[in-house]
């Protein structure tokens, strides 16, 4: 089966265009370097599309880390619905994180969704990186850090300086 499915897909690029050949009303981006090689793909659903269009008022933004067969950090763009369900509501591979590439990537999400002018408030995680590319590039947004996040790092310093004084205590 696998075989079959390589034979069909050989590439990336192939799988892109046949997604678009069946959902038209989809969005999908990918960027290459001059070696070919790939530094983005987003993909946005028109139901994806639709959902942020009805609640673009507050943004989250996720990455993880390189944990995929490609070794390219996911990011998913994230709403709250009007049940405060969190929705998927658009994703992007990343060859990397540093700054210039999480502004492509708020940017492609930023074209692609008009209402994101209505969007008042993108969480994210801790990263600084991260942190500067979205409020260099969305400006009319506020940020806001995830509380998640803020208390695991903020644990872990405490820990930190506990063992530290432990150790300086024996």
């Amino acid at each position: 089966m696998k075989a079959r499915v390589n034979q069909r897909f050989p590439d990336v690029m192939t799988v892109l265009t046949d997604h678009l050949t069946t959902n038209p009303d989809d969005d999908v981006c990918m960027i290459v370097n001059e070696d070919n090689v790939v530094k983005l793909i987003y993909v946005q659903t028109w139901h994806m599309k639709e959902v942020f269009n009805k609640f673009p008022e507050v943004l989250l933004v996720h990455g993880t880390y390189s944990i995929n067969n490609s070794g390219m950090p996911l990011y998913s763009f994230l709403a709250e619905d009007g049940h405060g369900q969190w929705q998927i509501v658009g994703m992007m591979l990343l060859a990397g994180e540093d700054s210039n590439q999480i502004k492509c990537m708020i940017d492609i999400f930023s074209e692609s969704n008009p209402a994101m002018s209505c969007t008042h408030t993108v969480i994210t995680d801790k990263d600084f990186t991260e942190i500067a590319a979205i409020e260099a590039v969305l400006l009319h947004a506020k940020l806001q850090q995830c509380t998640f996040h803020c208390i695991k790092a903020e644990q872990k310093k405490l820990v930190h300086c506990l063992s530290q004084l432990m150790t300086k205590c024996i």
